[in-house]
């Protein structure tokens, strides 16, 4: 089939102004969009991330331990805390249930990384908590990511809960080691999803950007000059 340049001239013409909207938008969600897709994905916690037992010998730097316990007595409003005190009972708690990358993400957001298993079940059970007391206050559900880690906090409210069921779910058997947790890719929590755009990386192929080479290309340079021309 012949293209027919001035067909496609003249309808540029009648609809410059709705075709150059159309031409900015796309160019929007090409270099925006895409990044800000990249970057929910690659930051979403599994469904069962920081459920399972730390590997034996778990461990955290010295650096780690000491940013930590700065972070938390800021948050919590811990002034005057003893801080020596404070460590030794952290680590009598701290290695059985928390992995360092979960204290670093403390350092940087001021709260434990929970993943969507645990914020999902909190969310869902406001009255999880009535009766909790800790050495740092009272405990709700808008205050608990500060104060316990992912697999604590479903150690000491969740986990005598979910035992008692037969069969037990799949959280109790990550928590206990049984049963290993899905991969991320399979457990990945539903993330707010940017407008329907075809992102893939196909679009940056040596084929993809050849698309327009030759006369096709010149006859769409031709065709936005006359567009850009008649504005």
């Amino acid at each position: 089939m012949k293209f027919n340049l001035n067909i496609v001239k003249r309808f540029a013409l009648k609809n410059k102004f709705v075709l150059l909207s159309l031409f900015i938008i796309a160019i929007f969600f090409i270099y925006f969009m895409k990044p800000i897709r990249e970057g929910l994905t690659g930051s979403a916690i599994g469904e069962y991330q920081y459920l399972a037992p730390p590997p034996s010998g778990n461990t955290w730097s010295q650096t780690t331990l000491s940013q930590f316990v700065a972070k938390f007595n800021a948050v919590n409003n811990l002034v005057g805390t003893d801080n020596e005190q404070f460590v030794s009972t952290l680590n009598g708690q701290i290695w059985q249930n928390a992995l360092e990358e979960e204290a670093q993400y403390y350092i940087q957001n001021g709260k434990w990384p929970y993943d969507s298993y645990m914020t999902n079940y909190v969310s869902q059970n406001p009255n999880l908590f009535v009766e909790a007391n800790s050495p740092y206050g009272n405990i709700n559900a808008s205050n608990v990511m500060q104060i316990y880690s992912n697999r604590y906090c479903y150690g000491n409210f969740i986990y005598q809960l979910e035992s008692k069921q037969t069969p037990q779910p799949l959280s109790c058997q990550i928590y206990l080691g049984t049963v290993p947790p899905p991969t991320p890719t399979s457990s990945s929590p539903k993330l707010p999803s940017p407008p329907s755009l075809s992102l893939s990386s196909s679009s940056s192929s040596p084929s993809s950007q050849n698309s327009l080479s030759g006369a096709n290309y010149q006859q769409f340079v031709s065709l936005c000059k006359s567009v850009v021309g008649n504005n």
